[in-house]
């Protein structure tokens, strides 16, 4: 167990490191979405597809960053929680929103049931949605997977920055 424990800090410390080396030279939110998700699945062995990739919606580097942290924190909790067997990351432009989703076919949780240590990932992902403007949800049912979800109105960038 305290193996298990260690490896784990580790595995955690390691993925913080090394996703803040995700830098944008110039790739775009689809570049970044490719680099984070390409050092998640090194550090973690988790397969996770990038669905339905979006033409550049000209973000600036500060809204790009939060989605990242947000993508970056999501699947942190799958490999920690969901015992999944993989994940999606998708990122599309509906009616003049940017929709971010990061899904996982694992064993799902009850939001109620979640301790208040545990709840720091969630707390800051909501919290940086609230930064961006955008509404940030979670739909999770016990024994089947989990979706976080940001829906970021295009028209509200330029008055949070």
């Amino acid at each position: 167990v305290c193996y298990d424990t260690l490896a784990e800090a580790y595995q955690d410390v390691r993925q913080a490191i090394d996703g803040l080396r995700i830098t944008s030279d110039g790739v775009g939110l689809d570049g970044w979405l490719r680099q984070a998700v390409t050092e998640f699945q090194e550090n973690s062995g988790l397969v996770v597809h990038i669905c339905e990739p979006i033409e550049d919606a000209n973000l600036p580097a500060e809204i790009h960053a939060q989605l990242i942290r947000i993508v970056q924190e999501a699947l942190n909790n799958i490999r920690r929680h969901a015992r999944s067997q993989q994940a999606w990351v998708s990122c599309r432009e509906i009616d003049g929103d940017l929709i971010l989703e990061v899904r996982d076919d694992g064993v799902g949780f009850d939001l109620d049931d979640i301790p208040g240590p545990s709840q720091h990932g969630l707390k800051g992902m909501r919290e940086r949605s609230e930064l961006m403007g955008a509404d940030f949800q979670i739909i999770s049912r016990p024994a089947e997977g989990a979706v976080v979800s940001v829906r970021l109105p295009l028209g509200v960038i330029g008055d949070k920055l």
